[in-house]
């Protein structure tokens, strides 16, 4: 590691030998600085690069960043998280090597998303706990050697309750889409809400599915991309989560339906709702408003999965199987989001001992 003077051309140059991540020899240099320092402060920067990664000290900024970019997230969360970066992390830790956040540093974070009012406790948890989910990061890839906020309790709220609709509620209200004024295709629009309600896809799943992903003699639909409901545009392969891909059971009258859609497709159609091209967001979200709205001034789309999996419970349907059927990646969401649905059917386990 050296600097050189360049006689012929009047400047400066360096010259570093180093051992690449595969323990090969390189080497690096670099002409044309008019000063030795200038020179100088380029090698230093240059050799804080090449350093080996278990040497190099990297800002909270740096982790944060690099934790984004090896995550498969929709560009709707990367924005999400972007936003509470900008908004709660930056101004404080964006300049602190991670190794030196400290206790106390991240009990004031927490503290002072307590203490501001007009934050929901549900939002607030959800920063800290991103807060959290970065030091994690940055102990699991060995940045850390231990996690300062391991033992801070995260913010705690109470949740709201579960908002869904009965399937009769359901049946009767969603038939009031077909007699929507100002709209081109009321029956089609009513028949992707039933598709919601009785298979529990989210709508960025329903929206780009295409006649390919339909199975009529299975009766089963391939869940294989998703639509960034912001942008609109189709991401293949991706989901919400790795499990949220997968094949998805549909009940016989709503396969029933789908084959009727078939029947009157358009030869060049591709997409199941929308023909050449799928449906966009707001125009499914104007539709179901108008009618739904009037029924519960609260209710959105997502409520439609939601009242899927409550119909499945007081049906019989277990937690495992429901989990499956949702797609969760794990039991514990199913388990924090709907287990207290199952109080009444623990009621009746007891009547076994009757």
């Amino acid at each position: 590691m050296a600097i050189y003077k360049d006689t012929e051309r009047n400047t400066w140059y360096f010259s570093i030998y180093y051992t690449d991540i595969y323990g090969k020899g390189k080497r690096k240099m670099k002409r044309g600085f008019k000063t030795k320092k200038a020179c100088k402060l380029a090698e230093a920067e240059m050799l804080n690069t090449l350093k080996p990664d278990k040497d190099k000290v990297r800002t909270f900024d740096e982790v944060f960043y690099e934790r984004l970019k090896h995550e498969d997230l929709a560009p709707r969360t990367t924005k999400h998280r972007k936003q509470q970066y900008e908004k709660y992390y930056r101004s404080n830790f964006a300049h602190i090597p991670i190794d030196k956040v400290t206790v106390e540093q991240c009990k004031d974070l927490r503290k002072q998303l307590i203490d501001t009012p007009d934050l929901s406790e549900e939002y607030k948890k959800s920063i800290f706990s991103g807060f959290k989910a970065i030091m994690s990061y940055a102990l699991k890839n060995q940045y850390i050697e231990t996690n300062p906020t391991i033992g801070i309790e995260n913010i705690k709220f109470t949740k709201s309750k579960l908002l869904f609709i009965t399937r009769e509620e359901f049946d009767k209200l969603v038939l009031k889409m077909d007699n929507l004024e100002n709209s081109k295709n009321p029956v089609t629009y009513r028949k992707f809400i039933q598709l919601l309600f009785y298979t529990g896809l989210r709508v960025g799943e329903a929206l780009p599915l295409t006649w390919e992903d339909w199975d009529p003699v299975k009766r089963e639909l391939n869940i294989n991309k998703t639509t960034d409901v912001t942008t609109n545009k189709i991401r293949n392969g991706v989901a919400k989560t790795k499990t949220s891909l997968g094949i998805v059971p549909v009940p016989k009258h709503i396969s029933e339906m789908l084959e009727e859609l078939k029947e009157n497709a358009k030869p060049n159609d591709v997409y199941i709702f929308g023909g050449k091209k799928p449906y966009a967001y707001l125009t499914i979200k104007k539709a179901f408003y108008s009618v739904f709205r009037e029924f519960d001034s609260k209710i959105t789309i997502h409520t439609l999965r939601h009242s899927y999996a409550t119909h499945l419970i007081n049906n019989g349907v277990d937690m495992y199987l429901l989990m499956n059927l949702l797609r969760h990646a794990d039991i514990k969401e199913t388990i924090g989001t709907y287990s207290h649905l199952y109080t009444d059917r623990k009621q009746k386990a007891m009547q076994i001992f009757d």
